[in-house]
């Protein structure tokens, strides 16, 4: 039985996954109905299955002979059963019939890893057998923490690094609309670092056997407007992603990674997309997508009691990282297009009249993950609104594959570019 999407939200490990991530999941989950008396596992079992209660009841036998009651809809079920490996509880179906999600406990992991928060430090599920779910105080915590968090940003007292006048420079000009390379050559010879890893990059393998170039000048004439302008907004946004505090540090590298990924999708979707959209306004949504994670991190990092009051699901929750994300950006007075993305990137559902830069994004999620899990049905990109709002409807065989190739192409060049 197929499964649907918004089912998954009845369930912790399945509710902060983007759409996305949620679409991979029921492409692979199984909902079987059992009968009363059919043993799920037993005690000591070290099975590869997790089993999520969606209707009926569940009686769970520890080893001593404690017993537990798990009825469908109730707190415990919000979690897999019994997640402990191996199983300190045998399970038996308790009611006429029982309905249960099960999906591949490996499979979980690799989704829940796409979550940075919950992929680096803060990444277990609660045992519902060890400690109490209590969402009606979780949300009075996690409306607490959106206050407080926003007024850190507001207050500048995140370890998050602002830009320095002379990158906050040469982001102004190479974001301008229409801008022009005498204007990008002016303003990135204001940082002798930028400068120098742009002739760098001009005299890399990517262009061949060409001449040598020693000046600003002529690595941008090479490297051209458009690659020179996502080449620098790499270089300026990746000190965004850099910490002194070495735990810090850790899951900013992680994100940054994920981020470049997403970055680079973009680029080549935006690219290809009819009409297109600007490539390197494509590459800084891709980068800013995650940013409230960062936010979250930042701020988890400095705060760590927090996490006493609340889950650190409920913290990496799709509609906290975009609330974060939003915040942060409108401090930077970040232009609206890419806060939309934030907002609404990943949102498979939106319905607007024409592509917008989150369509762009919201594809790009899907490929990136398609990267990951390659068995997805292709069919399920071909129906996306999204997906056929950016003109790919009807595309030739292939066309998948020469986009996942092209960013594994830019992902190649831009990693080199920011190497000491």
């Amino acid at each position: 039985m197929s499964v649907k999407l918004e089912t998954l939200d009845c369930f912790e490990p399945f509710c902060d996954l983007d759409e996305q991530g949620k679409l991979i999941a029921a492409t692979y989950i199984n909902m079987d109905m059992e009968k009363k008396g059919t043993r799920l596992f037993a005690v000591g079992d070290q099975d590869n299955t997790e089993h999520f209660l969606y209707d009926g009841e569940i009686e769970l036998v520890a080893q001593d002979g404690r017993k537990k009651t798990v009825v469908a809809g109730d707190s415990a079920a919000h979690f897999p059963l019994a997640l402990l490996r191996p199983r300190k509880f045998s399970a038996v179906v308790s009611s006429k019939n029982a309905q249960l999600i099960k999906i591949d406990i490996k499979l979980l992991h690799e989704l829940r890893k796409t979550i940075p928060v919950s992929g680096d430090k803060f990444s277990t599920f609660a045992p519902f057998a060890e400690e109490d779910y209590a969402p009606e105080n979780h949300m009075d915590a996690l409306k607490k923490f959106l206050q407080d968090a926003s007024k850190a940003i507001v207050e500048n007292r995140l370890n998050i690094t602002n830009f320095d006048n002379v990158s906050s420079m040469i982001f102004d000009v190479i974001q301008r609309p229409g801008v022009s390379l005498d204007e990008v050559i002016s303003a990135v010879q204001l940082d002798a670092a930028i400068s120098a890893k742009l002739i760098r990059d001009a005299n890399s393998a990517f262009f061949g056997s060409l001449a040598k170039v020693d000046t600003v000048r002529a690595a941008v004439v090479r490297l051209g407007l458009d690659l020179t302008v996502q080449l620098v907004t790499i270089m300026v946004m990746k000190e965004v992603f850099h910490s002194e505090r070495g735990n810090l540090q850790q899951a900013m590298s992680k994100l940054w990674h994920s981020s470049m990924k997403l970055a680079t999708f973009a680029a080549v979707i935006g690219k290809s997309a009819k009409p297109s959209f600007n490539q390197g306004q494509c590459l800084l949504a891709g980068l800013m997508y995650e940013i409230g994670t960062l936010v979250s991190i930042d701020y988890l990092d400095q705060y760590p009691s927090v996490l006493n009051r609340v889950s650190d699901q409920v913290l990496s929750a799709n509609n906290v990282k975009k609330k974060m994300g939003c915040d942060l950006l409108r401090h930077w007075q970040f232009p609206d297009v890419i806060i939309d993305v934030v907002e609404h990137g990943g949102d498979l559902k939106r319905d607007t009249e024409k592509a917008t830069l989150a369509d762009v994004i919201s594809v790009a999620l899907v490929l990136v993950r398609m990267t990951a899990y390659r068995s997805t049905p292709v069919e399920k990109i071909d129906s996306l609104p999204a997906y056929r709002r950016l003109g790919f409807a009807n595309r030739q065989a292939g066309f998948i594959e020469k986009i996942r190739e092209e960013a594994h192409r830019y992902l190649q060049l831009f990693s080199g570019a920011l190497a000491d």
